[in-house]
């Protein structure tokens, strides 16, 4: 699964009354009421939510059922049990505005590789942060959406919707339905304007892994 902040999907949230969906500046509430809309009440036991930047995180009342495990992302490594569920919901804004540093050009990639290896067998991982457009030469810190989804899967993890496969930015960019960051917020952080999206993905871990290059690639702590 991947998609993005779109109006129509954000209007069917609201309309619905998910709880978390709401209409802010940064797209979170659209972020989170997709979240809570995708488990429709059945969170798994077992969660490992890594926080991303600061702000509520009111989807974990929903999962109040659940053992949930938060970790900040920098200590990611201490963690070394399986989860069912992987949450890396982004919830910082100054960071896709961010030049890319060249001595860590992957991190965000590394990051996602690493919370994957803690996915159970058949576990979930969803994530979402904040992608920006470049209109001169800067290339921003985090990673084009298409291309970290598509990492992902060919290291062995599913789509757990392949109706739903990765869209180019170009064509992102150009979609009418296309959300974007309010520019009021964006000039808290920038000096002109930017396009920023905001996306989401989700993937699972096979339940019966075939592939022995898969076997050693979650299997490295």
């Amino acid at each position: 699964m991947f998609t993005y902040a779109q109006g129509p999907a954000l209007k069917k949230l609201l309309d619905s009354k998910v709880d978390g969906a709401g209409i802010d500046d940064w797209l979170e509430g659209w972020a989170i009421g997709t979240l809570t809309s995708l488990m429709a009440g059945k969170w798994p036991a077992r969660i490992l939510d890594i926080e991303i930047g600061g702000g509520a995180r009111p989807y974990r009342k929903a999962a109040a059922g659940s053992s949930l495990t938060p970790v900040q992302a920098g200590k990611l490594d201490s963690i070394s049990q399986a989860f069912d569920l992987v949450l890396a919901l982004s919830f910082e804004r100054a960071e896709c505005l961010a030049p890319v540093d060249p001595d860590h050009a992957y991190r965000q990639a590394d990051l996602l590789s690493t919370a994957a290896r803690r996915l159970a067998p058949g576990g979930i991982m969803i994530w979402s942060y904040l992608y920006a457009y470049a209109d001169d030469d800067t290339v921003y810190s985090l990673l084009e959406p298409a291309a970290l989804f598509r990492n992902l899967v060919l290291r062995g993890l599913e789509p757990i919707d392949r109706g739903m496969e990765a869209l180019e930015k170009v064509r992102l960019y150009h979609d009418p339905r296309t959300l974007f960051v309010n520019q009021r917020a964006v000039l808290q952080h920038s000096d002109r304007q930017r396009r920023i999206v905001r996306v989401f993905g989700a993937v699972r871990s096979p339940h019966e892994p075939t592939s022995p290059w898969w076997k050693r690639w979650r299997g490295r702590r």
